[in-house]
């Protein structure tokens, strides 16, 4: 089945409002849950570049009648049943410092706080992932630009030190994603550069796409270097 994906901010805040409220009512007013949104869920709710996002990446911090309350908003609304998922755990970009550099968004029919990660930890985040076939590169363009356009100045400095701030005080930028950033710095009119990336994404993501029907096993056990390495070689 394929199932829709969540096309705005405001789609993004309602449905998180319905999860909300159904929630209270599952747990008679007495349930307290807390969600800090993460990868493109975050960018989402904080930002006008990015137009949808395929779930919710979130820290899930409830019971059980949360988790309810999220499959029943997945069947109203044709979103997959997982479309609120914690499985960034999973994934090398996870630290649970992220919960200590979170910051408040609202609270949503009294029971359920909203938080998300602020513009520099979202930034040491998505180049600490630094995937090609994703989202990565072009988030971090479009946040830095929405920063700018804001006034806030997003530095190497201020990057480097939210990344040691989630990884550890000797953690450093690989030199792909330094040498990235350093680049995107320097540009001042970001829009064609970010254009250029989304369309290099989309190709990378085609070719995964492809290869996952050629060779589903080999892509499946892949690491995330191992798939770089794949989506940088030539077309055979």
């Amino acid at each position: 089945m394929l199932y829709k994906g969540i096309e705005n901010r405001q789609e993004l805040f309602s449905l998180l409002k319905e999860l909300a409220v159904d929630y209270r009512k599952r747990t008679r007013r007495h349930g307290k849950a807390e969600l800090i949104l993460i990868g493109g869920s975050s960018v989402l709710a904080a930002y006008s570049f990015r137009s949808s996002t395929s779930d919710v990446d979130a820290l899930i911090s409830g019971d059980s009648e949360l988790l309810e309350a999220a499959h029943s908003v997945a069947f109203s609304h044709d979103l997959a049943p997982e479309w609120l998922n914690d499985d960034f755990k999973k994934t090398d970009s996870y630290t649970p410092n992220i919960i200590q550099y979170s910051q408040y968004i609202r609270t949503l029919a009294n029971c359920v706080q909203i938080r998300s990660v602020t513009a520099g930890y979202l930034v040491a985040m998505k180049l600490h992932s630094f995937r090609s076939y994703k989202h990565d590169l072009s988030d971090v363009i479009g946040v830095v630009a929405e920063e700018r356009e804001k006034g806030n100045i997003l530095t190497f400095e201020a990057v480097s030190k939210c990344t040691q701030d989630l990884y550890g005080p000797q953690a450093q930028l690989s030199p792909d994603a330094a040498s990235f950033l350093r680049n995107l710095l320097a540009i001042q009119d970001l829009g064609p550069f970010y254009k250029t990336i989304v369309s290099e994404e989309k190709d990378a993501h085609q070719k995964l796409v492809e290869l996952s029907k050629s060779e589903p096993r080999k892509i499946k056990l892949a690491s995330k270097s191992e798939l770089q390495t794949l989506l940088k070689a030539p077309k055979k």
